[in-house]
């Protein structure tokens, strides 16, 4: 790039100096020249680039777009059509499996599933809660984080966070549940209490003979299994069945709460 005059003044040519003209930009109209180029950037007055696209460009670009959205249309609906799914079923009006208030009373019932078509491994089994919505405000938050971690002692006030349930009661809670000092649940809060506690099997035949083995293997995240839920110390009111029920892949995956 050439130096360019300009009203007698030494100008610098576009930027605000070339190392080749270094010293004659910083020199004699050094000053003049640094603030031409000031007003020529305020006035976009500056070099210009534009930027075209020819047809050729285009083409090639909606083809490698078409080839690799097709690619991917494909291998969804190839997926989509190998999944097998059943009609939803609601268990919670069978008399045999309604256990009321109780919440120590267990029942044993027997739902059928019907399936059209053979499966395969990796089969995905769950459940739903309808018009169980976890998304308010008081329900996410009552919870003791430093309960679920094991931290005892706790720090003062910690149950604060458990409000409205911070004791059982003056009935002593059932299992898993147990109290710490001065009778505070264990674990404490409204989202530990209402905890989805039913049993669900499979099993191939109506007689309950030839189970189907089931694994909760990748329910849960690194991080909730080695910093969230850990066991806490016997003299802190962390029974086994505490400890167990806490670092249970089922209490994990509830306290993960969902607003749908």
């Amino acid at each position: 790039m050439e130096q360019q005059q300009e009203d007698g003044f030494d100008a610098c040519c576009g930027c605000l100096c070339c190392e080749k003209n270094f010293g004659p930009c910083l020199g004699k109209g050094g000053l003049a020249g640094w603030k031409r180029f000031e007003h020529r950037f305020w006035q976009h007055e500056m070099y210009e680039f534009n930027f075209y696209v020819y047809p050729k460009h285009l083409l090639l670009m909606y083809a490698v777009m078409f080839v690799t959205l097709t690619a991917l249309g494909v291998v969804v609906i190839v997926g989509e059509t190998q999944v097998v799914t059943t009609d939803r079923v609601r268990y919670d009006n069978i008399e045999q499996c309604d256990v009321g208030g109780v919440f120590t009373e267990v029942k044993n019932c027997t739902v059928t599933l019907t399936l059209d078509e053979p499966v395969t491994s990796p089969t995905v089994f769950y459940y739903g809660l309808r018009f169980f919505f976890q998304g308010v405000r008081t329900y996410k938050t009552s919870f003791s984080v430093q309960q679920l971690r094991g931290e005892f002692p706790a720090p003062d006030g910690y149950e604060d966070m458990c409000d409205p349930r911070i004791t059982s009661g003056p009935t002593p809670p059932p299992e898993p549940f147990a109290t710490q000092e001065p009778d505070i649940l264990l674990p404490c809060g409204v989202l530990p209490w209402s905890v989805f506690n039913d049993t669900l099997a499979l099993f191939k035949d109506s007689e309950l003979t030839d189970p189907v083995s089931v694994s909760q293997t990748g329910l849960t995240r690194d991080y909730e299994v080695d910093d969230l839920y850990l066991p806490g110390p016997s003299d802190g009111g962390y029974t086994t069945a505490v400890n167990d029920f806490i670092t249970s892949v089922n209490f994990i995956s509830w306290m993960r709460t969902s607003t749908f």
